[in-house]
């Protein structure tokens, strides 16, 4: 009985003996590669780099369809330079801070319900809290620092206040302070 295991282990060994600095001559690696394209075992680079560049062309093509759909989309003749605004909520040294987590909880909640209320009326609307630590790059700002800001589309600068002036933020003592949004 013949031991093909220790065989193919010899053989093995004797591969990795080779010495490292031994290349097989250029004509052999030529002939090889052409032998591997002609039965499509591997490709040219020039395919492969063709065949990325038309990927490439239809994902930008696809993005660009896309955004031209998403911009063509009706906006009831409201556009985002008229329409847009940002409320920034702001705690000053009067703002009452909830005094444990499950205060800070029901604060949450109650802010959401609020967001909810605004949007049931068909007003877009949405926001975030911030994390409270900070990274403040230049110069101390003039004012108290912001706690979370909501983006909201209004019809006009005074429907963005009507709305501000609604927010339970001020409840607590908290500021607000509304800018629009002029894209660049």
């Amino acid at each position: 009985m013949v031991d093909n295991h220790s065989d193919e282990v010899e053989k093995i060994e004797a591969i990795r003996n080779l010495p490292q600095e031994l290349y097989p001559p250029e004509e052999l690696v030529d002939r090889t590669v052409s032998a591997l394209k002609q039965q499509n075992l591997i490709r040219s680079s020039f395919r492969r780099r063709a065949s990325m560049a038309v990927t490439g062309i239809a994902a930008c093509l696809a993005l660009f369809v896309s955004g031209f759909w998403l911009a063509s989309k009706p906006d009831n003749g409201i556009t985002m330079s008229e329409s847009t605004f940002i409320i920034f909520l702001l705690e000053g040294s009067s703002y009452k801070t909830a005094v444990d987590e499950k205060q800070e909880q029901l604060r949450i909640e109650e802010y959401r319900n609020w967001a909810r209320n605004i949007r049931a009326e068909e007003i877009p609307l949405s926001g975030v809290k911030l994390d409270s630590k900070v990274s403040l790059l230049g110069q101390p700002p003039q004012a108290s620092g912001i706690a979370g800001y909501f983006v909201i589309e209004a019809k006009s600068f005074e429907q963005a206040q009507s709305i501000a002036l609604s927010c339970p933020h001020l409840r607590y003592g908290g500021q607000i302070e509304i800018r629009r949004i002029q894209p660049v």
